[in-house]
């Protein structure tokens, strides 16, 4: 959508990670990333979408059309 913030291509990966419900711990073992950098990535997904939660990032994605549908 043209109004869309702009995620990297990573982000966009830990974002459709989210919406399986993960943990940080279980997004980072599915990405091969540390947990760490799945909260630098999540800070960073939250700051783009202006949203203070995890369930607010879902949300705002699913309405702007950011998640992959497989």
């Amino acid at each position: 959508e043209s109004g869309a913030p702009v995620l990297t291509a990573r982000e966009r990966e830990v974002l459709n990670v989210l919406g399986q419900g993960l943990t940080n711990r279980e997004i980072a073992n599915v990405l091969f990333i540390s947990p760490k950098t799945v909260q630098v990535h999540l800070a960073n997904i939250f700051a783009k979408l202006h949203v203070n939660s995890r369930l607010g990032a879902i949300l705002t994605a699913t309405r702007l059309g950011l998640l992959d549908r497989r």
